[in-house]
């Protein structure tokens, strides 16, 4: 029996081989830290304490990488402190004998020892997760994804069993990350371990997964599945109907995302939202098969009603009777509509929504109109009556004008998102409204307006001072006075002035002085006076991939 003063001395001995910028010497005091700790001493326990500290402040951050990586093992005769073995010798320091004759200096009782037996037997393995208890694997693999998981849980038995029987792995399913090289029968595993607790199926571009996939799972489908997103997916149709028109989703399938998908046609997304009477978010944007078809089961169930409260259409080949089904289907509860490039789409859509009359969120494209009087007819009818707008994008509407603006202006006081651009109709009188009455406004686009004085630019970036995303791209009223306010603005992060002529190297230096939140984007492209030095100073300023821009010289 050996006892730990017998220990001090050894660690005596050997603190005279190394030098104190040596990692072994590191542990060597943090093991007589331990001893110290135990026997009571406290003025030798703070003594090595500061030596530790002196070595971890000189050693450099690779060797701290090697002391936390490298594969640590219990020396013969220790108290089984963890160390690295070293086999070099080094010369000591005149530090390191004052530490040795400081140990001298403060002995250990006798009578506080305690005896300890040799761990010549013991043997820890290089991988140090299996003695881990379950509740820090559970944090160490939370962010991990499902498909690591299970490769972990093929290396051996223990992690088979410990991963595999907990759900928290297995509840939430997200392959967005790792979906492109998922198989099948990995797909199909990973459904099975999740016991019918699943609450998300995520899947973006699964290049080799196919419908034996969506088939194999109908057994251990999870009946409290609240969300489903499929992207870029090459799925059949009859795959999707077979997995949507199950019973279990009928009731508890809230959110349904199917994103340029090809297979996606009239007949299928008809039976999807035949059956699926709790939907509330509906996404098919891209699935260019999709027709006012689609929607033809209206008329023939009268008392049919969905809780629609958003609906993004974009780039389907919808018109107007699309929109017409959609008030019959959710008149009183829908929230936001996204018909973005649906070129079909005209002004007597405008008139239809004002049945909407809780519509926050409205997005449009071109809006085909016979004349301006109509037009604004349509937008006076629909403003008037949805008053709780957030979020107005009209874009590519030659027709936009100050009449509009000024309807938004005194009806909707909590917008905070207005896009419109390509008018030259929208000029002071409709900004200055906007830019007094609605002052929530984060987001505003007003980019190819050339109606727009430089006054007015003035006025909005004075007044509108939660903005974080603007837009004035080709804008030939913005000056470098303007950047002076830009850079004032403290919650802005987006700005684009692409095409803006009148700026100038002196005006762009002026952003650097960005107050509040820094920027994240500025687009400066196909300006003509900027030279390469400005920009290197503001990429210098707020990093490269925050500047976008073309240097274009004037011929």
């Amino acid at each position: 029996m050996r006892t730990k003063q017998d220990r001090i001395k050894e660690i005596q001995r050997e603190l005279t081989k190394y030098t104190n910028k040596d990692i072994q010497s590191l542990y060597l005091y943090q093991e007589a830290v331990d001893i110290f700790r135990e026997i009571g001493n406290t003025k030798s326990e703070a003594l090595c304490l500061k030596q530790v500290d002196k070595i971890k402040s000189k050693l450099s951050p690779g060797q701290l990488k090697e002391m936390n990586s490298r594969s640590i093992l219990p020396e013969n005769g220790t108290s089984g402190v963890l160390r690295p073995i070293i086999n070099k010798s080094v010369k000591k320091s005149s530090r390191q004998v004052s530490i040795c004759s400081s140990l001298n200096k403060y002995p250990t009782s006798k009578s506080t020892l305690q005896t300890f037996k040799s761990t010549d037997n013991t043997s820890l393995s290089k991988c140090h997760l299996p003695n881990l208890p379950t509740e820090l694997l559970l944090l160490i693999f939370k962010g991990v994804d499902n498909m690591t998981i299970l490769k972990l849980c093929r290396t051996c038995k223990y992690f088979k069993t410990r991963l595999e029987s907990n759900t928290v792995f297995w509840t939430d399913f997200n392959y967005n990350s790792f979906t492109e090289r998922m198989i099948n029968q990995d797909f199909i595993r990973i459904w099975s371990l999740n016991r019918g607790l699943a609450t998300k199926l995520m899947l973006t571009n699964p290049k080799r997964l196919t419908a034996g996939a969506i088939n194999g799972i109908q057994k251990v489908l999870p009946k409290k599945l609240v969300e489903c997103s499929m992207r870029s997916a090459k799925f059949s149709a009859a795959s999707i109907v077979t997995l949507l028109s199950n019973n279990s989703l009928r009731s508890t399938l809230t959110k349904l995302t199917l994103t340029n998908m090809a297979t996606l046609d009239n007949n299928t997304l008809g039976k999807i939202l035949m059956h699926l009477t709790s939907i509330k978010y509906l996404d098919i944007s891209g699935c260019v098969q999709i027709t006012d078809s689609a929607f033809d089961f209206v008329p023939k169930n009268a008392n049919k009603q969905l809780i629609l409260e958003s609906v993004s259409v974009r780039e389907c080949k919808l018109t107007d009777i699309f929109v017409e089904h959609l008030v019959k289907l959710a008149c009183t509860t829908l929230k936001s509509l996204d018909v973005y490039d649906c070129q079909r789409i005209t002004q007597r859509s405008i008139a239809s929504l004002s049945n909407f009359i809780i519509l926050e969120s409205i997005e449009l494209t071109g809006l085909q109109a016979a004349s301006a009087s109509t037009f604004n007819d349509a937008c006076n009818a629909f403003i008037t009556k949805c008053v709780h707008l957030k979020r107005f994008q009209l874009t590519g509407c030659p027709l936009m004008s100050d009449v509009c603006l000024t309807l938004l202006a005194e009806n909707c006081l909590s917008l905070e998102t207005l896009v419109m651009d390509r008018s030259n109709r929208i000029t002071t009188t409709g900004l200055t409204k906007i830019a007094t009455s609605c002052q929530n406004i984060t987001t505003l686009c007003i980019e190819s307006c050339p109606s727009i004085p430089a006054e007015t630019i003035t006025l909005i970036l004075t007044s509108l001072n939660q903005l974080k995303f603007l837009n004035v791209s080709c804008s030939e009223s913005v000056q470098d006075s303007h950047l002076i306010l830009i850079s004032e603005l403290q919650d802005l992060m987006y700005v684009q002035l692409n095409g803006c002529k009148a700026i100038t190297n002196s005006g762009i230096l002026k952003l650097i002085n960005k107050q509040g939140v820094p920027f994240k984007l500025i687009c400066l492209n196909n300006n003509i006076q900027l030279n390469s030095d400005a920009l290197d100073k503001l990429k210098q300023k707020f990093g490269k991939s925050a500047i976008t821009a073309t240097i274009q010289y004037d011929r």
